[in-house]
């Protein structure tokens, strides 16, 4: 293909992408991104004292040339780190909000070099047709499970068909669709009340259900995925999605230090406390039956030679 028609056709992609990213407020945001960056290491300030440099050291500066000097310098004092965060910020968007097929990666590679996981990841034109790619697993921990439901078996597994090629394209480990048993209802209702009350009608009701399980991806591309199915969820299937996410090296002792900081525990401990009380009402008690004992009744024997010394006195 000519340089020229090469040329061509990237300036319109890249006007057509433009014009849907300004158009989604996506371009806003990158643009903000950047701006944000571009402060935070330095960017923005050696491009003030480069201007001021140049603007002291020329006795006629007119804003073109400004520009002009300004140009190859701001180019080369973006750091790489930026570039790369900002790029990946564009090819994700432009890879998941894009529906044409991706000439550059698939059609101008060489044969031998396009891998099943390439074909997979990018838009093919008819590709629907066939099986997907289902991704091996590399560590076996289960992120999803996705189960189908419908009255329509066909609905059901052409869903669950799309699933698989959106977990394909997003290289998320994925299994096979597996057929779980059918729900089945019957009832049996009058036709007619009275006299015809012996006549009875049956309904029956199946529903059909199938599974799906992922592995191995980021809670991100996860939420992604079930994003785009709910997105494009087909009529008549109901779709119940069932996520786990992996906690960091220690979270149970820092959850347990949060919560006993938020709570208002003493120095003293409840068991310290109610011995000190058990023993605090035996001393009472002890100090109770002491006075108690002291001041118990003058025995018998003492109240009648009292009389007796009363009665000689008479």
């Amino acid at each position: 293909m000519p340089s020229t028609q090469k040329g061509s056709r990237h300036e319109g992609l890249y006007a057509q992408a433009q014009r849907r990213m300004v158009e989604s407020g996506e371009w806003d945001r990158i643009s903000f991104l950047l701006n944000q960056q571009l402060n935070e290491s330095g960017w923005l300030d050696n491009f003030r004292h480069k201007s001021k440099e140049i603007a002291r050291n020329s006795e006629s500066v007119t804003v073109e040339t400004l520009i002009a000097e300004l140009h190859p310098f701001a180019e080369a004092a973006v750091s790489e780190p930026v570039k790369k965060d900002i790029l990946t910020v564009i090819r994700r968007w432009v890879r998941f909000n894009t529906t044409a097929a991706s000439p550059l990666s698939i059609t101008e590679l060489p044969p031998e070099s396009i891998t099943e996981p390439v074909y997979a990841s990018n838009v093919v034109n008819g590709r629907g047709v066939r099986q997907p790619y289902y991704h091996p697993q590399t560590h076996g921990i289960p992120v999803a499970s996705i189960q189908f439901r419908s009255y329509h078996p066909e609905l059901l597994d052409l869903f669950a068909h799309f699933t698989s090629h959106a977990a394909a394209s997003l290289a998320i480990p994925i299994s096979r669709t597996v057929h779980l048993p059918t729900q089945r209802s019957l009832w049996t209702v009058p036709r007619s009340p009275f006299v015809h009350k012996k006549s009875q009608e049956n309904f029956e009701r199946k529903v059909h259900k199938r599974l799906i399980k992922a592995w191995d991806a980021h809670h991100e591309v996860v939420d992604l995925w079930i994003k785009y199915l709910e997105e494009h969820a087909m009529p008549g299937v109901g779709i119940r999605v069932t996520k786990w996410q992996s906690a960091p090296v220690g979270i149970g002792q820092k959850t347990l230090e949060a919560v006993m900081n938020q709570m208002r525990l003493d120095s003293v401990t409840r068991a310290e406390k109610v011995k000190a009380l058990g023993e605090q009402i035996v001393q009472q008690e002890l100090a109770a039956s002491e006075a108690g004992s002291s001041q118990a009744p003058v025995p018998q024997a003492a109240e009648e030679k009292a009389s007796s010394t009363g009665q000689d006195n008479l």
